[in-house]
């Protein structure tokens, strides 16, 4: 696969995918502290790949295998590694580039998640609990 895989990826994409994850996160058992696993992965590719393939297991499971969670195109573009870093000519080099290609694809799909639950009304386990918010002249 070619390594600029990730940069034609359609927005849709990211969206659906979001809007996958986010209903694994908030059916989860885990759901308190998933959203923010989820964006701590997002800056180490190891991290962020070994979470994307157990949400794809339980997708699949809870699908019934009817569907998978992001097909290869996708997950190719978001597992791609970082700029390498060190004294290394290349990590040089990364130094005046812009972040690389699977970072941005993996900040994309947080922020595509942000929005999908934003839209969703996402709410943490203590929400409930908590004092309504006021909204003065429209803002919260």
């Amino acid at each position: 696969m070619s390594s600029s895989v990730g940069q034609y990826q359609d927005m849709g994409q990211y969206r659906e995918l979001a809007g996958r994850l986010a209903s694994l996160m908030q059916a989860g058992p885990e759901r308190a502290a998933a959203l923010n696993q989820f964006i701590e992965a997002v800056a180490n590719p190891q991290l962020f790949t070994d979470m994307l393939i157990a949400y794809a297991g339980r997708w699949f499971n809870e699908t019934g295998g009817a569907s998978v969670l992001l097909g290869p195109e996708m997950f190719w573009a978001l597992s791609a590694p970082d700029a390498p870093t060190g004294n290394s000519i290349a990590a040089e080099m990364a130094a005046y580039a812009e972040i690389s290609g699977g970072e941005r694809n993996r900040k994309m799909l947080l922020i595509c998640l942000l929005e999908h639950l934003a839209q969703n009304q996402w709410q943490t386990a203590t929400a409930g609990l908590s004092e309504p918010r006021i909204v003065a002249n429209g803002l919260v």
